[in-house]
């Protein structure tokens, strides 16, 4: 997801359960991947969290939240994922639509310098 183009020709993404094992740098590469592709829409899992936690290793797990540093996504809509079936009591888990064409004006180099901010826990990092 991260290290190759996605296949050309589609209208809509729909990325469930897969950003939230990956580190902050891999998180960056696969939305500037979703975002240089050819597509017109994305949606993309995100959790309700109040702040989000580095995953320290490859594989790990965090309750993701896009629209939280240091991502600061701003999504076209939000969906609540609604699964009484699974889960005994409500989700957190979001919905994030994204029209590509806003997804695409995202500052790509802001985002992986507050990455690497947030990655090393440094509390403060200069920005340009």
């Amino acid at each position: 997801m991260s290290r190759q183009p996605l296949p050309r020709g589609y209208d809509w993404i729909h990325m469930r359960d897969v950003l939230q094992h990956l580190q902050c740098p891999a998180v960056v590469a696969s939305l500037l991947n979703i975002a240089a592709s050819d597509a017109r829409f994305a949606m993309i899992t995100s959790y309700d969290a109040p702040n989000n936690q580095p995953i320290l290793r490859p594989g790990g797990y965090t309750d993701l939240n896009l629209r939280r540093p240091p991502f600061n996504l701003v999504p076209d809509r939000v969906l609540s994922e609604d699964t009484p079936l699974y889960l005994p009591k409500a989700s957190n888990k979001l919905y994030l639509v994204f029209r590509l064409e806003s997804l695409r004006k995202v500052d790509w180099e802001m985002m992986r310098l507050g990455c690497t901010c947030f990655s090393s826990n440094v509390t403060r990092c200069t920005q340009r």
